[in-house]
């Protein structure tokens, strides 16, 4: 696997086209078929396989973090009691606390040069109808990202 980036990158584009295509209920064979034999390929080296167990658990990340989303949006309260809740979902003991602290760090789904430990419920807010999330950037660096959600 001398590519990482591309790798990731084709991994996420072949996996949305397919998710897609299900949702469309319209035919994923060509998709599907070259997902297949893209991953039959990575599983043949032992980079590739720790890569594919990488896009494996970013693939669980986004669909915590888009029930979240799910479920922050379809609260019935105004913008202060959402981030509240977002902080007690993000808390220890909370329903999403695993978001919170990653067990390993993981490589950011569409930018695998960027390792993320977690989530941090961000302190500022923007706009009308979204807030911050900060993802930590490593465990080395102190660098931060910002990624809104919007509800």
């Amino acid at each position: 696997m001398q590519h990482r980036e591309l790798c990731f990158m084709l991994n996420w584009y072949l996996q949305v086209e397919v998710d897609q295509a299900k949702k469309a209920s319209t035919p994923t064979n060509f998709f599907s078929i070259r997902l297949g034999a893209f991953r039959r390929h990575l599983q043949s080296s032992e980079l590739g396989a720790a890569a594919l167990e990488e896009m494996a658990r970013q693939k669980v990340f986004m669909e915590r973090l888009s029930r979240l989303q799910k479920y922050l949006r379809e609260m019935q309260v105004n913008r202060q009691k959402k981030i509240s809740k977002l902080r007690e979902a993000l808390s220890d003991g909370g329903e999403y606390h695993i978001l919170a602290k990653f067990p390993e760090p993981m490589a950011l789904p569409l930018d695998p040069n960027v390792i993320v430990t977690g989530i941090i419920p961000g302190t500022r807010t923007s706009g009308r109808c979204c807030f911050s999330l900060t993802l930590t950037h490593s465990l080395t660096h102190s660098l931060s990202l910002s990624l809104s959600l919007a509800y």
